[in-house]
């Protein structure tokens, strides 16, 4: 399978799954909490649209045969800076208007892929990685908080 095509299957299958776990938790509970005080389902979208953002974003260069742009931080405080702004500046938005920008981010995510050159998918190249980094590498690192929150708040 041709490396364009495996990553479009990869991030297909995960965000298939992501999107399973979301849809089981009504919208009316997507403003509550985990059990632990942490995330809601709105911050868990909101984060998953950033990053689909982010990956387009430094990406769009290399569609016209640029490098990427660089990653938004360099080290692991400015990665969490970002995450806490970003959860700040998405907090008061509709679930309506999260879930059209997750769908957005990442029908952007799906046309840049298919516009990439055919060697950005060499393995060892770096759109792949961003790619991988910001999506279906990445996705699953939040799998397991989700699924504890759905399953919080569908016993509550």
């Amino acid at each position: 399978m041709p490396y364009r095509e495996m990553t479009k299957w990869l991030v297909d299958g995960a965000r298939g799954r992501m999107v399973d776990w979301i849809q089981r938790l009504p919208v009316e509970q997507w403003d509550q909490p985990g059990p632990d005080g942490g995330w809601t389902m709105k911050d868990f979208v909101g984060h998953f649209t950033y990053w689909n953002e982010v990956c387009c974003d430094m990406l769009e260069p290399v569609r016209d045969g640029l490098p990427p742009k660089p990653w938004p931080m360099s080290d692991e405080e400015g990665l969490h800076r970002l995450n806490a702004d970003d959860l700040a500046r998405r907090r008061g938005e509709s679930v309506e208007s999260l879930w059209s920008d997750f769908e957005t981010s990442m029908a952007r995510v799906q046309d840049l892929i298919e516009a990439l050159p055919d060697d950005a998918f060499e393995l060892g190249a770096d759109p792949l990685s961003i790619i991988a980094s910001n999506t279906f590498g990445h996705w699953p690192e939040h799998m397991a908080q989700l699924r504890k929150l759905v399953r919080h708040l569908q016993s509550s």
